[in-house]
């Protein structure tokens, strides 16, 4: 069966937004290496083995444009959680700025956020 082993997201700052992605996020720095000129990062959450989200530095003003507004005005990745209502407190005391308030729905909740605005 085909999987989606990573992503890449274009980033302006390699170290910041890692320390977004695991302080805030709470995910897992799981590599950090360099390739030639290229750093490699990798997070992801420990309890998803072989998934992972690599932080690409923007290095063209094309690249730069796209940071922030990969996929226009709609999410770009989901989060699941046990406990949406406090994983949405966790991250709301720790300055994410949200949409909006939760939003109920038949199958559980939802909020958006965007990385940019922090």
């Amino acid at each position: 069966m085909p999987t989606i082993p990573l992503f890449s997201i274009l980033v302006a700052d390699l170290d910041d937004t890692r320390t977004f992605y695991t302080s805030k996020l709470g995910m897992t720095f799981l590599e950090d290496n360099l390739l030639g000129d290229y750093r490699w990062i990798l997070i992801g959450f420990l309890g998803q083995q072989g998934f992972g989200i690599n932080l690409h530095l923007s290095r063209t003003p094309e690249e730069r444009a796209h940071v922030g507004c990969q996929a226009a005005d709609q999410p770009l990745f989901s989060i699941a959680t046990s406990d949406c209502l406090a994983d949405f407190s966790r991250m709301s005391a720790l300055s994410i700025q949200f949409d909006g308030e939760l939003d109920a729905h038949a199958c559980g909740h939802e909020s958006v956020f965007h990385p940019g605005s922090r």
